[in-house]
């Protein structure tokens, strides 16, 4: 994925984490709930332990969601890594008002003041996250 597109999710990336956070949450109620399949046997006319069945289902369910958990908070820590690390403390305050806080770039110029403008700030962002996508 291009970094210039994961650094403009990343407070999509806050909400996702938040939403399976929930699901997990919801899902564990329901295991930590229902009676266990060795304490319930209730059978099909196949065989099967209908409870162990759903209770299985629950935990792979479980599981798939803390792996995309999992997955998107490694790409959070990425960008919030990189930012981290900007050397440039003018790019450093711009990404981390643009990113973190989501802030326009007409909203930063204010805050930066100086001869900071609008479109100064923009392009000084966007060449920066340009450099990094050449260097990805």
């Amino acid at each position: 994925m291009e970094f210039a597109k994961e650094l403009n999710e990343y407070y999509l990336l806050g909400q996702a984490i938040e939403k399976l956070e929930n699901r997990i949450k919801y899902l564990d109620a329901q295991l930590y709930s229902s009676p266990r399949f060795e304490k319930v046997v209730i059978t099909e006319s196949s065989g099967k332990n209908i409870m162990e069945e759903k209770y299985i289902n629950l935990l792979t369910k479980k599981e798939d969601l803390q792996r995309n958990m999992d997955e998107l908070a490694e790409r959070k820590e990425r960008v919030e890594n990189y930012i981290d690390n900007i050397s440039d403390m003018l790019i450093k305050s711009i990404a981390e008002k643009r990113v973190f806080e989501k802030k326009h770039f007409r909203q930063i110029a204010r805050e930066l003041g100086g001869n900071n403008t609008e479109d100064s700030v923009k392009k000084m962002y966007y060449r920066h996250v340009l450099n990094v996508n050449e260097e990805k």
